[in-house]
């Protein structure tokens, strides 16, 4: 996650290359799936730059509004209220993903 907006998206490039390199296999392969969550100039970054990345989850904030192609989820509105609760309103669409019945 990057909960800000960072004024160089480049200096967050070692610390990806880290996180993807802590969950390889001993043959290469990613153990799991990654992602990263972030406004829109380091989705854009992360779209651009970052092939190890898979899934992008985009935050309202830094975002001027312009949803990104591409995203699996995009957080909509900030600061509702559900049973008591503050909440953020997202949307999710991953291909292969389905609510069970």
């Amino acid at each position: 996650a990057v909960d800000y907006n960072p004024p160089n998206p480049d200096t967050l490039l070692p610390y990806f290359n880290g996180v993807y390199a802590g969950m390889l296999h001993g043959d290469g392969r990613p153990a799991h799936p990654n992602g990263i969550y972030g406004g829109l100039p380091i989705l854009r970054k992360a779209q651009r730059s970052w092939p190890a990345i898979e899934h992008y989850w985009q935050t309202y904030a830094w975002s001027e509004g312009v949803r990104l192609p591409g995203c699996d989820g995009i957080q909509y509105d900030n600061g509702q209220t559900i049973a008591g609760v503050t909440v953020d309103l997202n949307e999710f669409r991953i291909e292969g993903w389905y609510l069970p019945s």
